[in-house]
């Protein structure tokens, strides 16, 4: 039996007390990404609702986009947390960790893509009311 010395036992406990506050950080971090995404989501439809009844025009796929892009930065910077501090990082779980940034970064990058086609189609729209507007 291995009997470990006064700062052994300190320098233990210190990095007990380490991962526990990053475990903490790392489940603010999901729960944040999680709930920026649902009331994200919940808020573009209550407003795309209200948008509908007074008949003004509303890009739901932007809002929901917006909302979305941001939840899963969040959740990938808790992915990140988590391989930093495991403390038997294996090949696999690197593997992993660079599949769901990539995972994650080609979901950011569509829904950039596709809020920027929306926003030019929603100009292109305005700029053909404001044209008819002053025809009349």
């Amino acid at each position: 039996m291995i009997k470990l010395s006064v700062g052994d036992s300190m320098q233990e406990t210190f990095e007990l007390g380490i991962n526990n506050v990053f475990y903490w950080i790392i489940w603010f971090f999901e729960l944040l990404g999680a709930l920026v995404m649902v009331a994200g989501a919940i808020y573009s439809c209550v407003k795309y609702v209200i948008c509908q009844i007074k008949h003004k025009p509303y890009s739901i796929k932007v809002m929901i986009g917006n909302y979305m892009s941001i939840g899963l930065e969040l959740m990938l910077v808790a992915e990140v947390l988590k391989t930093v501090i495991t403390n038997n990082r294996t090949m696999e779980e690197f593997i992993i960790l660079a599949s769901i940034i990539l995972l994650r970064a080609t979901l950011s990058l569509l829904i950039h893509w596709e809020l920027k086609t929306e926003e030019k189609k929603m100009d292109v729209a305005d700029k053909k009311t404001k044209r008819l507007k002053q025809v009349d």
